[in-house]
Formats: C-alpha cells, sequence, structure tokens
C-alpha cells in the first residue's frame, strides 16, 4: 500500500515508518508544523513543531529511504485544538487537547489531505492496535494510548497502521531504533501539552490569551466558607493537592471550579468520590453505542485505573454507575469505555454524580 508515515521527530513514529518500509509498503514521511514557538522559547520545547524536530524527522526518513516533506497545518490545529482547550479552562474546565487533536488534525485533516494526495492509509507511531477496524491497547499497557485515540471512527482506524503498538517495551523500541541505525533512538519523549511548552501550565497559555479568566478570587469550603484566595481558576483542575496547603485540621483538595463566581471550592479527600458520571459528546469507533445497561470499564484521565461501570444512554450522550466509588472526576476530561482490550469508545464529562 502507498502510506502517508506521520513522523513528529520522536523515535516511536520514527520506527513505526521504517517498520512499514521494511513490511513492503510504499512509505512518504510527513511532519505537521502545527504550532510556531517564539525563539526564546523554542530551545525549551522537546516535543513535536521545534525546529529540531523536523531536522530529526527528515534524518530519519534519509535513513529509512524515503521521501519526507512539511505540511503546515497551523491553522487547522489553532481552530480545532488551542482555540476550544482556551475557551475550555476560560469556562472552568479541563480538557484533553490531544484527544481533539488526533480526532481532528491527525486523523481528520491529515487523512483527508493524505486522500487528495492518493494515500491508502495513515502510519503513526502511537501505542495502540487496530484488528479489523477495532482499536485494542498496546501489548505495552505502560505507554497505552489508546485512551486519546476514542474519538477516531472506524472508518479511518481501518485505514491505520500502529506497528509500535505490537511491541511489549520501549527499551524494544530504542533498541529496533539502534539497530536499523535511526539518528533519533535516544530522543527523550515528549511529555508536555506541545503548545505549553516545558515547565509551563495551562493557566499560563490562558493568562496570555484571555487575561479576564485568570484572575485572584475567593476559596470556599464546603459550607461556603471563605477560606484563602486563588491565583485564577485555569491554574486548578478538581483533585489538585498540591500549592493549596491545609483549610483547618485536614489536607485540602479542589472539589469545584465555579467560573461564574470565580471561586475554588475545596474540601477533604472523601469529597472527591464520584459514583458516576454524566458524559456529552459521546464517540463511538464502531459508530454505535453500547445496549443500555451494558457492563464496561471506564478510564477517567489520561492513564488513570480502570472502574467497572454501567452503562446508560442518554439523550446527548451517556451516564456511567460505577461499581465502587472514583475520585477526582473532572468536567472538560474525556471518559473512555472498554470492552476487556477493546475501546468502544468515549465522551467529554460534563459532572460528576456524588
Amino acid at each position: 500500500m502507498r502510506l502517508l508515515a506521520a513522523m513528529s521527530g520522536g523515535v516511536d513514529s520514527s520506527v513505526a515508518a521504517a517498520l512499514a518500509r521494511q513490511a513492503g509498503h510504499d512509505v512518504t514521511g510527513v511532519t505537521l508544523k502545527q504550532w510556531e514557538f517564539p525563539d526564546e522559547e523554542t530551545r525549551l520545547v522537546k516535543g513535536c513543531c521545534t525546529l529540531d524536530a523536523v531536522a530529526d524527522a527528515r534524518r530519519a526518513a534519509d535513513v529509512i529511504g524515503i521521501a519526507h516533506y512539511t505540511l503546515d497545518f497551523r491553522d487547522s490545529f489553532a481552530a480545532e485544538v488551542v482555540g476550544p482547550f482556551v475557551a475550555d479552562y476560560a469556562n472552568g474546565l479541563t480538557p484533553n487537547p490531544c484527544v481533539r487533536c488526533n480526532e481532528r488534525v491527525r486523523f481528520g485533516a491529515l487523512w483527508e489531505r493524505a486522500q487528495m494526495l492518493g494515500f491508502d492509509g495513515l502510519i503513526t507511531g502511537h501505542y495502540a492496535r487496530v484488528q479489523d477496524g477495532r482499536l485494542l491497547r498496546a501489548r505495552n499497557r505502560a505507554k497505552d494510548q489508546s485512551y486519546v485515540l476514542y474519538a477516531v471512527g472506524r472508518a479511518v482506524l481501518e485505514r491505520v497502521l500502529f506497528p509500535i503498538g505490537e511491541i511489549e517495551s520501549k527499551d524494544d523500541v530504542r533498541e529496533l531504533a539502534h539497530r536499523l541505525g535511526l539518528p533519533n533512538a535516544g530522543r527523550d519523549d515528549s511529555v508536555e501539552v506541545c503548545f505549553v511548552g516545558e515547565g509551563r501550565k495551562p493557566g499560563d497559555v490562558i493568562a496570555e490569551r484571555v487575561p479576564a479568566a485568570v484572575r485572584s478570587g475567593p476559596i470556599v469550603d464546603r459550607n461556603g466558607e471563605v477560606v484563602g484566595e486563588h491565583r485564577g481558576l485555569p491554574f486548578y483542575t478538581i483533585g489538585q493537592r498540591r500549592g493549596l496547603g491545609s483549610f483547618g485540621s485536614q489536607a485540602s483538595y479542589v472539589t469545584a471550579l465555579l467560573p461564574h463566581a470565580n471561586t475554588l471550592v475545596v474540601g477533604d479527600r472523601p469529597a472527591l468520590q464520584a459514583r458516576g458520571l454524566e458524559a456529552v459528546r459521546p464517540r463511538f469507533v464502531a459508530g454505535i453505542a453500547p445496549a443500555d445497561g451494558a457492563a464496561l470499564t471506564a478510564v477517567v484521565r489520561y492513564h488513570g485505573a480502570e472502574t467497572e461501570a454501567t452503562f446508560t444512554p442518554t439523550g446527548d450522550g451517556f451516564r456511567l454507575e460505577f461499581a465502587r466509588p472514583v475520585e477526582s472526576v473532572a468536567p472538560g476530561q474525556a471518559v473512555v469505555l472498554y470492552d476487556g482490550d477493546e475501546v468502544v469508545g468515549g465522551g467529554t464529562i460534563a459532572r460528576a454524580l456524588a
């Protein structure tokens, strides 16, 4: 097949492209230019979109023996990912931009471009697996990225290869990269949100773009008594403990963000527990929702623990009832549903059910 390999400059996507080439596919490498950092910040970023990342991807493509191009997706990324991220944070939510990027850009806009150019499918370095259009967890459960891929539909997944998903460990990926002679075999993994930058927080981005959304305000306890002052709601998320100190005799955690009142609510750890949740904007891999009452497992944050849950469809999404209470269910985050290793789908958390 004629395949377009998305190469971020990292070792995973480079090995994925090399394995597809070894398997006999006609592979072309491409790096997406999604974000422009000021010169003084570029040095601090280890992820994609830097000049170093593009250069690493190009050098890897040369070793693999494939052509490499750079595509400008900055407008698409700004509109589909950065804009909604800023708006959600400004409204007291905690979004996961990687979910939206995969749905709208990497497996949305890029796949559209690939089809226009005559390619049969895509290759990426994600830790996940696809079998007959079904999305599965990676063999390497510690690095599994299926959570951020739940919104990619079956029609696209049937045209995607995830070669890294079959490899048991990251050490095996790096060893393979060394054997292939790839120049980025030792490159560090990117762990930050790409457009936020290393050492910065989402609140810093919101402060730059929507200053009015980042202003100090009251911290109240569950009884509504003012116990302190916060620095701006976008710097906090549900379940956060660090940076709060103690109010009264017990350690305090963020239990709610009230943007309409610019108020942060704190409580003790038991106050974080939820017996279920309601979700909106559902996406199901197969295009259809599970049956009412289906027994599934749910993950409410990236790399979070699985929890048994009962599924109930609603008018604009679904409701889950957990088999046991779950901590820190944050509105705006993704909840992803699994049936064993298979990703069923997911949605955006609207509210926790106490």
